[in-house]
C-alpha cells in the first residue's frame, strides 16, 4: 500500500444549528434512505461518514482512525484501547462495502484514513449541506441496535458491535465461530443500508 503525505491528526467535528431536518433521530429505514443519498457524494468527508455509518463506531474513532489499525488479510479494524472511551481494544469486522470505501481512500495519506479535509466542519458540514444538523451523526448507533434487535441479532452481540460490553464479553466475541456471526451482523447492516430505497417521507 503506497502513501504519500503525512498530515496531523484531524479533530473531530462539532455539531451546529440545525438544517431544514432538524435535530432528526433516523429510524433504521431512515438511515438506509439516507445512506442512499449519501452515497452519491465522493468527498473524504463524506465517505467518513459512509464509513460511520457502516461500521456503527462513534465519530472519534472514525475520525482518528490510521492505516496501521486496518488488517485487510483478516477483514478486521483493530481500535486500540487508547482511542475508546471504554478503553478496551474494539475489533470491527470489514464489509465488502467498508473495504471499497477503504479502497478509494488509499494513497492520500500515509497515516490518517481521512486526513486533511476532517480538520475543519467534517461530518458535520456533510450532514449540513444535506439539511440536517451535525448532531445526528450520533442517532445512527440507535438506528443499528433497533434494526439489529428487529432482525433477531443476539443483544449481547449488537452489544459487542457497538463496543459496549465488558472486557470478558468482547473478548469471548473475538473466538472464530462469534466474530465470523459478527461478520455476519455487519453485512447484513451493510446491504440493509444500501438497499432500502428512499421515500419521501424518510429524506424531506
Amino acid at each position: 500500500m503506497m502513501h504519500t503525505q503525512k498530515s496531523p491528526a484531524p479533530q473531530a467535528p462539532r455539531a451546529r444549528n440545525a438544517g431544514k431536518h432538524g435535530n432528526a433521530v433516523f429510524s433504521s429505514r431512515q438511515t438506509g434512505a439516507f445512506y442512499h443519498q449519501l452515497r452519491t457524494k465522493e468527498s473524504v468527508d463524506a465517505m467518513a461518514l459512509q464509513l460511520l455509518i457502516l461500521t456503527v463506531c462513534r465519530p472519534a474513532e472514525v475520525l482518528h482512525a490510521k492505516w496501521e489499525e486496518f488488517n485487510f488479510a483478516q477483514r478486521v479494524w483493530i481500535i486500540p484501547a487508547s482511542r475508546m472511551k471504554n478503553a478496551q481494544e474494539h475489533r470491527v469486522p470489514l464489509s465488502d462495502a467498508v473495504l471499497k470505501i477503504l479502497c478509494k481512500l488509499q494513497g492520500l495519506d500515509a497515516v490518517w484514513v481521512f486526513p486533511g479535509a476532517l480538520r475543519g466542519m467534517g461530518m458535520g458540514a456533510v450532514l449540513r449541506r444535506m439539511g440536517y444538523a451535525g448532531s445526528v451523526m450520533y442517532t445512527f448507533r440507535s438506528a443499528f441496535r433497533a434494526w439489529a434487535g428487529s432482525q433477531g441479532y443476539p443483544k449481547e452481540m449488537v452489544d459487542v458491535a457497538l463496543a459496549g460490553v465488558s472486557m470478558i464479553v468482547a473478548l469471548n466475541y473475538r473466538c472464530p465461530d462469534l466474530f465470523e456471526r459478527r461478520r455476519a451482523l455487519m453485512h447484513d447492516w451493510a446491504v440493509w443500508c444500501m438497499t432500502v430505497q428512499p421515500k419521501q417521507q424518510d429524506i424531506q
